[in-house]
């Protein structure tokens, strides 16, 4: 009976620390998710007016993901990542345009997609 009574209690306090293991998962993941969900609705910019001004030039062909990644190598962006879903989930996804663009780091993101989605190309060339 010692022995039966031994497993039963092992059993139990092993079940209790997978049980403890999965809410810590969920806990833990579930504040990931939604830091990262609050970054992408936020729409913070970088810094406080003027900021500063840095020029960036799309490709044509340049994916989504090139360009979040750009602008968070040119410092206009905190997170290519976090950039690139607040692309996804904007109207201009599709009317982005080639060319060469001035940018601010006081801009949101939505506020640079506006300009790169227009013909308002600096004048570079």
């Amino acid at each position: 009976m010692k022995k039966q009574t031994g497993i039963r209690l092992f059993f139990a306090i092993l079940k209790l620390f997978a049980l403890a293991a999965l809410v810590f998962l969920l806990y833990a993941y579930g504040k990931k998710a939604y830091s990262f969900g609050y970054q992408v609705v936020a729409q913070e910019a970088l810094s406080r007016p003027p900021g500063k001004d840095v020029a960036v030039t799309l490709d044509n062909g340049m994916t989504g993901e090139e360009l979040a990644e750009l602008l968070e190598e040119k410092g206009l962006v905190r997170d290519a990542k976090v950039f690139y879903v607040q692309l996804l989930f904007s109207k201009e996804k599709h009317q982005l345009k080639k060319g060469s663009y001035l940018l601010n780091t006081s801009q949101t993101p939505d506020e640079m997609l506006k300009v790169l989605s227009r013909q308002e190309e600096t004048e570079s060339e």
